[in-house]
């Protein structure tokens, strides 16, 4: 959609010389309409702050599939979970209901972000990306492989992406 300022609606009304007229209008209007159509977008939102949200919970939520899945490919990690312990930590029923749990978060989120109403949907956007942000942020304080360190690079981002997207979320646009 293209919005015209003040002046530009004035000088198409009006033409170059002051003076009426529609045949100019129609040649301003076509250029106007080419140059933008020629312009190369690099991000393109139509302002439902929804339908991003909901979108950034799925890249998140992909990144934490494929970070785990590719962590599986290496044959020392693979082994250490067959056992039951990495590093520290023990496989436990518990402990994989507690992931299981906190997994849900950003799964969750992706269908709240879209159903929710505006006020509540901002909280649940805040409290969420928070809590799934500082795990990230634990885990990767406690090291990790390359690949695992590069899939938090993103995963962290986003997090806070979906933060600032919650913060910036005026009670005048709700």
């Amino acid at each position: 959609m293209i919005t015209l300022s003040r002046k530009d609606k004035k000088f198409v009304q009006m033409g170059p010389f002051g003076r009426l007229n529609s045949d100019y209008t129609a040649f301003f209007l076509v250029n106007l309409i080419t140059q933008q159509e020629n312009v190369m977008k690099v991000w393109s939102w139509d302002g439902n702050r929804k339908s991003l949200l909901s979108v950034l919970w799925i890249f998140l939520t992909a990144n934490y599939i494929y970070c785990d899945v590719f962590t599986l490919h290496q044959a020392k990690y693979l082994e250490a979970f067959l056992s039951g312990q990495v590093g520290d930590m023990v496989l436990t029923e518990s402990f994989l209901l507690i992931y299981a749990a906190i997994m849900q978060i950003p799964m969750l989120m992706i269908v709240l972000s879209k159903v929710l109403a505006d006020s509540l949907n901002r909280y649940a956007n805040l409290i969420a990306g928070s809590l799934t942000t500082l795990n990230q942020a634990y885990t990767v304080m406690m090291g990790g492989s390359l690949h695992f360190m590069f899939f938090s690079v993103f995963e962290i981002a986003t997090g806070l992406g979906i933060i600032y997207l919650a913060i910036r979320w005026k009670p005048h646009a709700m």
